[in-house]
């Protein structure tokens, strides 16, 4: 399709305020391309998508923009001047402008559908996790476009988007079994692992993992997924270790351990709470340990030096 010398001016529609291209797969795999060349799209309004142009495509396709401009254009939810369903992002501009236009929610000028998954921090999890049985991660999601813009706002029409964490097994890659809705399987127990998108960002806090020592990657989805979303991290590498010296194991169920830090019957200002072993290797005891300088049962007596 070739446009060119035309003006699209004050033109209305439900998407696509003046442009509306809809491609299906006809099995031939064929390579679509529209060219708008010397046009001037002005004060057009889509209710929902693509103040001036909206396209939705299942096959190759390619736009070239080409001296044109963009001004005044509006659009209800997203892309004030441009916006594609986000399974093509090849859209050539040239020369042209883009100025004025509105997205409602997200993308003034360009925008699509919700695409990417952004965990905040990646680089601090690219090389995997180490942690204790019961220990708790707390983890930042971002909704994305295909123009890497934050999906802000989404709570009407993206709010069903169910993100969901599990485990799988890395010893063997076989995949952890998730029985009912507890997310327990015979050797780990999830919590807190699932959430929904609001104003662009998902928060999983205080997912908590309880395993005996193993290696899993923590895999991330969405359940009902009809964007085909892409997480830029996913599979992230967790190794479950012994609990350290200064924590108590303790029982969970299906002879799974976890790991809690002691608390003394008294607060100690000036010392610590340590477990102490018995022969069974289950902590079930705690002491007081006094920092240095400090003594007696309470560690409230300051220990002083004098010299003569």
């Amino acid at each position: 399709m070739y446009i060119e010398n035309t003006i699209f001016k004050r033109n209305e529609s439900k998407s696509g305020g003046a442009i509306y291209v809809s491609l299906n797969n006809d099995g031939k795999n064929n390579f679509h391309k529209m060219t708008l060349n010397n046009c001037v799209f002005e004060n057009n309004k889509a209710s929902y998508f693509g103040g001036a142009i909206f396209t939705e495509n299942v096959v190759k396709f390619k736009a070239d923009l080409i001296n044109s401009s963009f001004k005044y254009n509006k659009a209800g939810i997203a892309g004030g001047a441009v916006f594609t369903t986000g399974l093509s992002r090849d859209i050539s501009i040239v020369n042209t402008t883009k100025e004025n236009n509105t997205g409602g929610y997200y993308g003034d000028n360009n925008a699509s559908y919700p695409l990417l998954i952004y965990l905040e921090n990646n680089n601090k999890y690219s090389k995997g996790i180490s942690i204790t049985s019961g220990s708790t991660l707390s983890l930042l999601f971002e909704l994305r476009d295909i123009f890497n813009q934050t999906i802000n706002r989404n709570e009407e029409y993206f709010s069903s988007l169910q993100l969901k964490a599990e485990l799988i097994d890395d010893d063997d890659n076989n995949s952890g079994e998730i029985i009912n809705n507890d997310n327990q399987s015979q050797t780990y127990i999830l919590k807190n692992n699932d959430g929904y998108f609001f104003n662009g960002y998902c928060l999983l806090n205080d997912l908590q993992i309880i395993s005996n020592p193993k290696h899993y990657k923590l895999h991330f989805h969405i359940e009902n997924d009809i964007y085909n979303l892409k997480f830029l991290t996913n599979d992230i590498p967790i190794e479950v270790t012994n609990c350290n010296e200064k924590q108590i194991i303790k029982l969970y169920k299906n002879n799974i351990n976890y790991c809690e830090k002691p608390i003394c019957k008294e607060k100690y200002i000036n010392g610590e709470c340590l477990p102490i072993q018995n022969s069974s290797y289950i902590y079930q005891e705690s002491y007081c340990k006094c920092f240095d300088g400090f003594n007696n049962t309470s560690c409230n007596s300051k220990i002083y030096e004098i010299s003569s």
